[in-house]
């Protein structure tokens, strides 16, 4: 009788929800690999021709002014700055500082400027609102990633093995068999072995999703849900009625960082010398460290005066707060970025899976349908 119940829980939520389920998932598995795609198909927005002579790199004051002059009416706001050489720094400007601008460190040349219409900001959009407005797709994928995850464990209940000769048998593929078998073995083995992983895609997914999902997932960590943001096509481009204040307050701000900016890496870099990146923004300086496993946005945090350009606060990453660090591990885990290549790839094939999983299902619905219809 609970089977029963639960296969039918399992049916109906699958069948509406299938390709919602399918589109979310490979859209996902796709973005997985957003930064090699990119690096690869884009080379010269991330990387430069090597030096032959080593030349001295311009300071960010003389950065900040070669940008500004070549893109007249923008204000630069910060900097990310790579330990690799050979790569373009990231500026951001105050007008969108989500679309940086990649800059030849060298010579302060812009070599591309982000840009909001890409493929892979098409395909973000396809994962999170399903290219409708967010107001209309946000919560479309969010009771569909929560009902996937209702159907990913009614799934493991039913064929939860008694033995050890029936584990063996779920856990195997027949390939010799037909194409019905095929299909039945793809759908429950490759589910059962996807299922760890899609789980957690999905519970960190909805903390995007659901702000009462999102408090209660920080709750139940021990901490407190941070502030929430609003999506960039929610809140406008205010960016551009500030660029026309000449007198806009956050400018004279941004100005009077940047004094400093120099004499501030000048003594970050030293006491990093295995940083990744260093990031320069408002009155605060951020370090990526170098390593392979963990919260892949774990950051040493240095805040500044202003006004002298004094340290004023250093937090090392094992002294940020829980919230900070949950956030971090949320990111990582729902991108496959938290054991380097290997966690990335399987993450993508995870995700490959579960958009596999309605089309096997619909499958051998229909199989079984049709052959009850001829008995």
């Amino acid at each position: 009788m609970r089977n029963k119940i639960l296969l039918k829980i399992h049916l109906w939520l699958a069948f509406p929800l299938g390709l919602i389920i399918t589109v979310v998932c490979l859209s996902g598995s796709i973005l997985v690999f957003r930064t090699e795609i990119e690096e690869t198909v884009y080379p010269e927005r991330y990387f430069l021709e090597k030096q032959e002579e080593k030349k001295d790199k311009l300071s960010l004051e003389q950065l900040a002014a070669l940008v500004e002059k070549q893109l007249p009416g923008e204000t630069v706001s910060g900097f990310t700055i790579p330990s690799d050489p050979n790569r373009t720094y990231m500026a951001s400007l105050m007008s969108n500082p989500r679309l940086p601008v990649y800059i030849n460190p060298y010579t302060g040349a812009v070599v591309q400027r982000a840009q909001s219409d890409t493929f892979f900001n098409k395909i973000l959009r396809l994962h999170r609102w399903l290219l409708a407005k967010p107001t209309i797709g946000k919560p479309v994928v969010g009771y569909t990633t929560l009902f996937f995850a209702v159907i990913l464990i009614t799934g493991i209940i039913l064929i939860f093995p008694s033995n050890r000769r029936k584990l063996n048998r779920i856990m195997t593929i027949r390939t010799k068999k037909g194409w019905k078998p095929f299909w039945f073995d793809l759908h429950i083995s490759a589910g059962t072995w996807a299922t760890v992983v899609l789980l957690a895609l999905a519970f960190t997914g909805l903390t995007w999703s659901f702000r009462w999902y999102n408090e209660g997932f920080y709750r139940l960590l021990g901490a407190e849900a941070p502030a929430q943001r609003h999506a960039p096509e929610q809140r406008g481009h205010s960016g551009g009625r500030e660029r026309k204040s000449a007198g806009n307050p956050r400018n004279a701000e941004t100005l009077m960082n940047r004094m400093h900016w120099d004499v501030l890496l000048d003594k970050v870099i030293p006491e990093n010398p295995n940083f990744k990146t260093i990031s320069i923004r408002n009155s605060e300086i951020s370090v990526t460290q170098h390593k392979r496993l963990g919260n892949s946005r774990a950051t040493d945090t240095y805040s500044f005066n202003a006004a002298t350009g004094e340290i004023t606060e250093y937090i090392p990453y094992a002294s940020q707060p829980r919230t900070n660090k949950i956030r971090g591990w949320i990111y990582s885990i729902h991108v496959g970025s938290w054991g380097g290549i290997f966690s990335k790839i399987l993450t993508c094939f995870a995700a490959l899976t579960g958009a596999s999983l309605p089309l096997t299902g619909y499958y051998i619905f229909l199989k079984r349908r049709r052959f009850r219809r001829k008995s």
